[in-house]
């Protein structure tokens, strides 16, 4: 009688074993599973430091960049310190140029704005959002859960504050 308990403790765990994992893979792949290149867009408008518009589909869409949150510019009241520089930097970086949106599998489509969450890449490689923490146009930012590059963006901080480029040498609150 034992054994045959046994049996069925062990039937009913291997079941339910196999229930999580075609639950959990069935959840994985509603996402995708790594990131993913598009084929170049072309930039339209700058809004800021790490929003952008892009030409997709016949229609401009708002991307938000992954990873970073530069200081922001608002209509009708003071604007944060360097944001002028950031937006001014994301210009040059992208400005008129095509350039390739990737996703994160870790992260969604769209924030809560509706804005397309994207990494930004040029055709030479670049990592736009990378860049613009590298030279402290932007901090890390992570919403919710950490994403694919967050190291490297952490990483880049850290190198960034030492070396006190851009807002971390012109703000006094950073």
């Amino acid at each position: 009688m034992n054994k045959r308990i046994r049996r069925y403790a062990v039937s009913i765990l291997l079941l339910m074993f196999f229930i999580f994992i075609l639950f959990y893979l069935s959840q994985s792949f509603q996402k995708n599973p790594a990131p993913k290149e598009s084929p170049t867009v072309p930039v339209l408008y700058v809004v800021d430091g790490d929003t952008i518009d892009v030409f997709i589909d016949r229609k401009s869409q708002r991307v938000r960049l992954i990873g970073i949150n530069a200081p922001e510019e608002y209509p009708k009241e003071k604007k944060e310190c360097f944001a002028d520089e950031a937006s001014i930097a994301m210009k040059k970086l992208i400005d008129g140029k095509q350039v390739y949106l990737i996703t994160d599998a870790t992260q969604d489509d769209r924030d809560v704005y509706g804005r397309l969450l994207r990494y930004i890449s040029l055709s030479d490689g670049t990592n736009v959002n990378l860049e613009m923490v590298t030279h402290g146009f932007a901090r890390e930012y992570t919403f919710k859960i950490p994403y694919q590059q967050q190291l490297k963006f952490l990483e880049a901080q850290e190198l960034a504050k030492k070396q006190t480029l851009g807002l971390w040498s012109a703000c006094k609150k950073n």
